[in-house]
């Protein structure tokens, strides 16, 4: 009997583990070479990547930005039965039938919204926050918060984050720049998120 022991969050890692697990034994590659590499692999930049803090909070960075790719990772985040808050936004000049959607999932699926910029590109801000923010039906308030200026979203929702509590910000990923209507500005959620928890 093996046991595959890694640091990776999430369901869906676990079944791409033992998809490769099926594989490399399939062609012949000895168990304990990929366990051992599996155990060390800390993933993907900006695939459900942790950032560390003392504040006892699970901060996330993530790519999702589409309706199924957030239900994804909302619903592998609340196996965990912890309170979750997400910082998200949809992409300006881009497929505009899914932002209701997102916004669907996210009312869904979060207890702490909080709806923001992503890249805006040359549509203005209002309009994507207006067509995400059709898509939740809950009042202003606690649980649900529109602040375009990304930066300010994250530190809102870090503030109002306890101990115990994820907080997921969803879309950007690892990226490095943000799109906005001027011109791209160096980004990091990541770095923002480390610069706010000090």
């Amino acid at each position: 009997e093996a046991f595959i022991k890694s640091p990776l969050i999430g369901v869906f890692n676990a079944e791409n583990l033992l998809a490769a697990y099926a594989t490399l034994r399939s062609i012949g590659i000895e168990t304990k070479p990929m366990f051992d590499a599996w155990s060390r692999f800390t993933g993907v930049p900006g695939r459900l990547e942790l950032v560390p803090n003392n504040r006892g909070l699970t901060v996330l960075v993530d790519y999702a930005h589409t309706e199924t790719s957030l239900r994804a990772v909302l619903e592998t985040l609340k196996q965990n039965k912890q309170r979750i808050s997400i910082v998200f936004g949809a992409t300006g000049d881009r497929d505009t039938t899914k932002r209701p959607k997102m916004g669907r999932v996210v009312d869904e699926l979060a207890d702490i919204v909080v709806l923001t910029d992503d890249d805006t590109y040359t549509e203005p801000s209002e309009r994507i926050i207006g067509m995400v923010h059709s898509g939740i039906n809950r009042p202003l308030g606690d649980t649900f918060q529109i602040i375009p200026n990304r930066e300010e979203a994250i530190s809102w929702a870090l503030r109002k984050a306890q101990t115990g509590d994820i907080v997921l910000l969803a879309g950007k990923g690892c990226e490095t720049v943000q799109m906005t209507n001027k011109w791209p500005i160096p980004w990091s959620d990541r770095g923002i998120a480390e610069k706010l928890l000090g």
